[in-house]
């Protein structure tokens, strides 16, 4: 059986994206109940949210059409509405939504940063709920290893049959210490608006990083060392590093 899509005629569903979408509703709903809890507006996340998702998704899917151009091969002028070949680019749809943050809460002259760090817990629980998601769905796997504790997938999702390192399950281990790690440090660091977000970003681009040298299945590297995810987990490593500089 197939468990990473459904096929109806042209149109593809993937359970991988599905259980994400599902995932992303839950805590979607977590942070608007975190934001009544401290009495931040919620009228402003109501009529700001759908701008973020919707930058967020649009970014996201130019930047995987930029980085598979072949997509246009496959669908011509389709392509960009066929989210299902290449779906969205995580690290594009971070900058959409975060660019889209910036311009409306300094419309709204207000403090972004509170917001960000109110956001953190409810950012945790979406990456070890992607852990799971990647991990059942066969979207993320490991490269081979003999190791005894490799897993083997049969879904068309996954290039080999050989048993492989269960990676996701190496990425949950870590993210379930940053979020405890994260929810002792919310209240105490209120009075430092964005150290949270950015000290917690770091940490998990950090993560991900060494975590890539284990994913199998990467197309896109950068003079045959480094993937491209990994570089640009760099940069954003990079950036944290500039941010938490500047607020010292």
């Amino acid at each position: 059986m197939n468990f990473s899509q459904l096929g109806f005629g042209f149109f593809v569903l993937k359970i991988n994206g599905l259980l994400l979408a599902i995932a992303f509703f839950f805590v979607a709903w977590h942070y608007f109940r975190s934001i009544e809890r401290k009495k931040f507006s919620v009228d402003f996340f109501v009529h700001h949210f759908w701008r973020w998702i919707v930058a967020g998704l649009v970014v996201g899917r130019i930047m995987a059409l930029l980085l598979d151009i072949e997509i246009f091969a496959r669908h011509g002028w389709l392509a960009p509405a066929v989210f299902w070949d290449g779906e969205i680019q995580v690290f594009g749809a971070i900058i959409g939504a975060i660019s889209m943050m910036i311009f409306d809460f300094r419309k709204g002259k207000k403090s972004i940063w509170k917001w960000l760090d109110l956001a953190v817990p409810s950012a945790m629980i979406y990456l070890i709920m992607m852990n799971f998601i990647h991990f059942f769905t066969g979207a993320v796997y490991g490269t081979e290893t003999t190791l005894p504790w490799g897993i083997r997938y049969e879904t068309f999702g996954v290039e080999t049959l050989a048993p492989v390192h269960p990676v996701t399950l190496y990425a949950l281990i870590p993210h379930i210490i940053l979020l405890n790690w994260a929810l002792r440090k919310q209240t105490l660091w209120e009075r430092k608006p964005g150290r949270l977000t950015l000290l917690t970003a770091l940490f998990a681009f950090v993560i991900n990083f060494f975590l890539l040298y284990f994913q199998g299945g990467v197309k896109l590297m950068i003079l045959d060392a480094l993937s491209l995810n990994q570089v640009l987990s760099l940069l954003a490593v990079v950036i944290c590093v500039l941010g938490l500089h500047q607020k010292r």
